[in-house]
């Protein structure tokens, strides 16, 4: 059998050695929406826990739309024009509309990828706003969750007439999913809010990353829930949420409160992506090329998804391209640390890029990782992880002995698969 996994932005070819038996793990089919269009327009009339958005819009001037970075792929291309006509129907004019790039601590996307990401119409109709979360930002308290973060959100969102929150559910390593309602947290909030956030991902008591604060969990994820309690400080007048399958196209789409969208589309894709199976001794898995394999930061959320059903001391085979780099500088910085100098760091100051540079020392100290991508081999090798540049050098110089006889595990996109072995079967 041929596979073919994307590779960044292209693909990757390969055949398995003779006598390999594997277990095939791909994304249930998502079929896309007929029609796109009337999608939108129906969830927009007939919102979940909101007034309609034409209601919302006859009442004021002006509308503010945040949208995600270029980070993950939303689809915006594809229904963000529209929502520019719905509104303009509703009388609010593309003079009279921003769009708000909720960056976070990240830099925003350049003009080019802007186009990209959001279109050409819809850049050359309606002003961008860049976020900016560092000292030149202009911040004011919003109130304080019961997880003690204080929320300062930008005065450009804050004192917009119309607040539409949008984005993609999706997997993610510490908040259990993506969703609108991270553009709050840590879109377009201040720099001490998003690390008071990302903070609750370590028990303090355990000394390590909380158990709750994991890729597919809401309920109990302290992470999670403060970012959700902040959403209801502010209260946003209306949320839009989408979810993509792995060809880009739009499969579920939601309007209306941020936090019920959250909870149906997580459903959704649980639905979809969950995957039950015995733990495997050595596993190809596929970061699901770009923007998935954007970075080794970025990657890593397809590496942690694997792990819950690695035998001890198994064989991991990582194909992700990383042609942006490491990705996040605070994470490159921890490279040549040990694991327990890492969690010393983190244990001090949690961070997602600090509990991700702890999380893949310790996996490399666990598993034997074989990482194909265009990263500098010195680098990846400063991981305690093997790199390689083809895959089938890596299966020729990385294969355990006997590994006919052994179980395999082939996932052609693990960052959006959320794999568990069966209840009782430890991996």
């Amino acid at each position: 059998m041929i596979y073919q996994f994307k590779y960044g932005r292209e693909a990757m070819e390969f055949k398995l050695p003779p006598g390999i038996k594997t277990v095939d793990v791909t994304p249930r089919t998502m079929l896309p929406l007929i029609n796109l269009r009337a999608a939108l327009h129906a969830t927009l009339m007939d919102p979940m826990g909101r007034p309609p958005l034409d209601v919302l819009a006859r009442k004021v001037s002006s509308a503010m739309i945040v949208v995600e970075d270029s980070g993950y792929y939303t689809a915006y291309p594809q229904w963000l024009p529209e929502l520019l006509n719905y509104l303009n129907q509703a009388g609010i004019g593309d003079e009279h509309i921003s769009i708000y790039v909720a960056s976070g601590l990240k830099n925003p996307p350049d003009k080019y990828l802007r186009a990209e990401y959001y279109s050409p119409e819809v850049c050359d109709r309606v002003k961008f706003i860049e976020h900016e979360s560092g000292t030149e930002g202009s911040f004011s308290k919003n109130g304080r969750t019961d997880y003690g973060t204080i929320l300062r959100l930008d005065d450009r969102v804050r004192d917009a007439e119309l607040v539409i929150l949008t984005g993609g559910i999706k997997l993610h390593p510490y908040c259990g999913f993506t969703g609108s309602h991270a553009r709050l947290i840590p879109g377009c909030c201040s720099a001490d809010t998003t690390f008071s956030n990302q903070s609750h991902l370590w028990d303090a008591s355990s000394h390590k990353r909380h158990p709750r604060a994991c890729s597919g969990s809401l309920v109990m994820n302290p992470v999670s829930e403060d970012m959700l309690e902040a959403h209801s400080l502010f209260s946003p007048d209306f949320s839009i949420n989408v979810v993509v399958n792995d060809d880009g196209e739009i499969v579920w789409m939601q309007g209306g409160d941020a936090g019920y969208a959250l909870r149906y589309g997580a459903k959704f894709i649980e639905d979809h992506n969950r995957v039950e199976m015995r733990p495997v001794d050595i596993a190809i898995i596929n970061a699901g090329g770009y923007p998935n394999d954007s970075s080794l930061y970025r990657a890593f959320a397809s590496l942690d998804h694997a792990v819950e059903v690695l035998k001890p001391g198994a064989s991991v085979f990582w194909i992700a391209r990383c042609q942006g780099g490491e990705g996040h500088r605070e994470f490159c910085d921890m490279a040549d640390l040990s694991a327990s100098s890492i969690s010393d760091v983190v244990e001090r100051r949690p961070t997602f890029a600090g509990a991700t540079a702890l999380q893949l020392k310790q996996y490399a100290e666990r598993y034997r990782i074989h990482l194909v991508s265009e990263l500098d081999p010195e680098r990846v090798s400063n991981w305690g992880i093997t790199p390689h540049d083809n895959l089938g050098r890596a299966l020729s110089h990385g294969l355990p002995p006997h590994a006919e006889q052994l179980d395999w595990l082939v996932a052609s996109n693990s960052s959006n698969m959320l794999l568990r072995a069966p209840v009782g079967v430890g991996a």
